[in-house]
């Protein structure tokens, strides 16, 4: 994705984590891991937009349209007023709603299942792995309870790029889609797994997706 500053889909995320909390929706590293700009501009932008809805020490000149985003004394980039405070309009979980829907879109990998392919058994109700695997609050107790590393091929993002990457990685849903019925119930410690993205692309290739046992059987042969 290009490093495109100041899209509507960065603006929303940010905008999120200067009201609310952005571990809500997996925290900021979700946001770099979109490729907009990098963390440290990342969280100015998100200082920024706050300071625009503190009333004390912003410089608003003669209209709303002149809020900059910064504190007194400083020069930056304008933000976008018009946009961000549409925010204090809608409640916090639609805001919330709004973000996970913008880091699924920009997530969802090649071979994973989409909304449009989304398995319905025998009843009205429709599910996707996609929903349980973008959960932020499920991915956070799974990488609580796995640790951040892949459970195939043992790949530590923190490890290899250091403080910036450290605790990334993807979540993989266990659970086939056929024992999934009305009454089914996330267990984030023993449905879902951390894997790379590598790993993760390369299980959705199987129809149905291959396991991780399947997946670290194929890379341990090639290794050999």
């Amino acid at each position: 994705m290009p490093r495109n500053r100041n899209t509507p889909q960065e603006l929303t995320l940010c905008t999120y984590a200067a009201l609310y909390d952005a571990s809500d929706f997996g925290g900021i590293p979700e946001i770099f891991s979109l490729g907009f700009r990098s963390l440290d501009s990342i969280k100015m932008k998100v200082q920024n937009i706050a300071a625009m809805f503190d009333e004390e020490g912003i410089e608003r000149g003669n209209s709303v349209k002149g809020l900059s985003g910064k504190p007194h004394g400083e020069i930056g980039r304008r933000t976008d007023w018009e946009f961000v405070s549409k925010y204090l309009q809608i409640s916090k979980s639609d805001h919330l709603a709004e973000c996970i829907a913008i880091l699924y879109e920009a997530q969802n990998l090649p071979g994973d299942i989409t909304r449009e392919e989304a398995y319905k058994e025998g009843t009205t109700r429709t599910v996707t792995v996609n929903i349980y695997e973008r959960n932020p609050r499920a991915r956070k107790a799974c990488i609580e309870h796995h640790g951040a590393m892949c459970s195939i091929c043992g790949f530590d993002f923190g490890r290899e790029y250091g403080e910036v990457a450290r605790g990334f990685i993807h979540v993989h849903h266990l659970k086939p889609l056929s024992e999934i019925g009305n009454e089914y119930k996330l267990d984030p410690i023993t449905d879902l797994r951390p894997v790379c993205p590598n790993c993760h692309s390369v299980i959705h290739l199987g129809k149905p997706p291959l396991s991780i046992e399947e997946v670290r059987a194929l890379l341990e042969k090639e290794r050999t």
